[in-house]
């Protein structure tokens, strides 16, 4: 029972069963109809699939790429999670950091979710880390500045990371 599961969590929050033939469907059907009018959801959550590479199961990899197809589609925030099964619950963390990948410059949404992570016991002492992406025609010192300015804006303490690809 997905509500009895809810509480043992002590997690709030609205459940929604989708029953469907296969996975991929599954979550392309979740993906459209959850939510009920202004509470209809604006992001989704997913976990990295792990040895997506290595599998030799081309379905893993193939609705992983179809999950992040449909959310674009939807107009929806993607945010993909690795390492869920070793998130801490309860316990506290003394140390770690929070890596956020912004790789769509939303206006400061996704910097939103650290900062909220951050204000619950269990990560307030981790550390936030920015990583974003540059061209290899794009000034990655100025893009560094540029962010690290932004974060000051919206009053955030992080470390900025540019990554040239």
């Amino acid at each position: 029972n997905v509500k009895s599961a809810m509480a043992a969590e002590k997690t709030k929050g609205f459940c929604h069963v989708v029953v469907s033939s296969n996975l991929r469907d599954g979550l392309s059907h979740l993906i459209q109809s959850a939510g009920l009018g202004g509470m209809k959801h604006n992001s989704v959550l997913m976990a990295w699939p792990m040895n997506w590479k290595q599998s030799n199961d081309p379905q893993s990899w193939k609705t992983f790429i179809e999950t992040i197809r449909e959310t674009t589609a939807a107009h929806q925030a993607l945010l993909v999670a690795k390492n869920v099964d070793s998130f801490p619950h309860q316990e506290r963390l003394g140390e770690g950091t929070i890596d956020v990948w912004w790789i769509v410059h939303d206006g400061g949404m996704l910097m939103l979710l650290p900062f909220l992570l951050q204000q619950h016991k269990v990560w307030r002492k981790c550390k936030m880390r920015i990583f974003t992406v540059a061209q290899l025609d794009d000034n990655s010192i100025q893009m560094k500045k540029d962010l690290q300015m932004f974060l000051y804006h919206l009053r955030l303490n992080a470390e900025v990371e540019v990554v040239e690809m």
